[in-house]
């Protein structure tokens, strides 16, 4: 054994630790605790939103006011002074031109 061991376990022998506590009788208390968990007003958040949810898809002007709100099945046509760079400022080929009265007559 080395100097330095035999000191360690000298010294170990002269500290006065303190006794082992008993963890069975610990963990055996806190086991016998009753955990409260918030699965009741879980149930109770859950139960609201899907009401809420049901109200806004079955009843319609609620449903409709909620699509207006996030803009669900909105087209929206804004009238600009300046056609933004990089699109075409020519609709393309619409095909051969047509008189009024052969507009009348169509389909032919």
């Amino acid at each position: 054994m080395t100097d330095h061991a035999l000191a360690t376990t000298v010294t170990d022998l002269a500290i006065d630790f303190p006794a082992i506590p008993d963890l069975e009788s610990t963990f055996a208390r806190l086991d016998s605790i009753p955990v409260r968990r918030p699965v009741r007003a879980l149930r109770w958040a859950a139960a609201v939103v899907a009401v809420l949810l049901a109200v806004v898809t079955l009843v319609t002007p609620v449903r409709e006011a909620v699509a207006d709100w996030f803009g669900i099945g909105v087209i929206r046509i804004v009238d600009v002074n300046e056609i933004p760079p990089g699109l075409e400022d020519t609709i393309g080929d619409l095909g051969d031109p047509i008189s009024v009265e052969d507009a009348g007559t169509w389909p032919a």
